[in-house]
């Protein structure tokens, strides 16, 4: 594919909700680290990429 297919391609999966990386919640490896941390005053956590 090229630049511009690979782009248009990810932004209609994007626009339908279909990319396949966000589960919805937090993924047990992330959720065990915050764990042990014992940091549970967290109010806010985005790993969220833009």
């Amino acid at each position: 594919m090229f630049s511009k297919d690979i782009e248009n391609y990810w932004s209609k999966r994007y626009q339908q909700h279909n990319t396949g990386w966000d589960i919805g919640v937090p993924s047990t490896p992330l959720k065990t680290y915050i764990d042990q941390t014992g940091e549970q005053k967290l109010k806010n956590f985005n790993s969220r990429c833009w």
